[in-house]
């Protein structure tokens, strides 16, 4: 597995940092590489390169204004964003995008679940799937514990399942998992389908993880079931941070799982 972490791309300190605490790679938010510019990006691709530090994947598909679900929906209008950062960000190493996205996805008040699912899948199968498969990307849909929709694993197989194609697979965010107290004994039927991985402190308030934090044996039996389910992809750090050492801070972090990964 490649251990790293979320940062951002407008930080060149904070990218440093990652380096120097022993991440492998970086994880960039999709969304706010909107406003960069062909040339800013051209330049993050280079000093990448030079440090040594891959962008592996993204986070933040979608703004909230990029509805897909809901009498506002646009499926062209999401379509069209997806194509423009894809464009603008080929010469970077990511190929991977986290549909998470709760503001573009969630229900209002008085939409129906049942029908917003099927907008869900209406939008993967009509839209992005094009878009993906002209770019060479693949996504990976993110359940989250604080969204109304696609709320758990289950809901994101669901979504996968229906899109039955090899540009849609999922992201375990493994603390919405623990939020939801969803069983773990199920990674059987979600493990051929994993894409990407979260990782962030329950016990912290969704802070990256630290020693002491009271979440190992989560960790543990997390590395567990990726093991036993083949998982040998990015594992990333998603969650706040505590003090003002970026380094230090990523670094105990880092080296914390690399421990539970090692008893697992």
């Amino acid at each position: 597995m490649k251990f790293g972490t979320c940062a951002n791309w407008k930080k060149r300190d904070e990218l440093l940092a990652a380096k120097a605490a022993g991440a492998e790679f970086v994880e960039f938010n999709f969304s706010s590489l909107i406003d960069a510019t062909q040339e800013e990006v051209n330049d993050l691709a280079a000093f990448l390169k030079e440090i040594d530090l891959p962008c592996l994947s993204y986070n933040g598909m979608l703004p909230g204004s990029c509805r897909v679900t809901g009498e506002d929906r646009d499926y062209e209008k999401a379509a069209k964003f997806l194509d423009d950062v894809m464009t603008k960000v080929a010469v970077l190493d990511a190929r991977n995008v986290v549909f998470g996205s709760c503001g573009a996805r969630c229900l209002r008040d008085g939409e129906d679940w049942e029908t917003a699912m099927c907008q869900m899948s209406e939008f993967i199968k009509g839209y992005l799937i094009p878009v993906f498969e002209k770019h060479g990307f693949i996504c990976a849909i993110e359940t989250l514990s604080e969204c109304n929709l696609v709320h758990t694993m289950e809901h994101g197989l669901r979504l996968v399942n229906e899109a039955n194609h090899p540009r849609v697979q999922l992201l375990c965010d493994f603390y919405h998992v623990w939020k939801n107290g969803e069983p773990m004994d199920r990674y059987d039927i979600y493990g051929p389908h994993l894409r990407h991985v979260h990782v962030a402190s329950v016990s912290l308030g969704r802070a990256i993880p630290r020693h002491g934090d009271g979440d190992e044996e989560k960790y543990i039996e997390m590395f567990r079931i990726l093991n036993r389910e083949g998982y040998d992809g990015p594992v990333s750090l998603e969650g706040s941070r505590k003090t003002d050492d970026y380094t230090a801070e990523t670094k105990e972090a880092l080296d914390y799982l690399r421990e539970c990964y090692a008893k697992a």
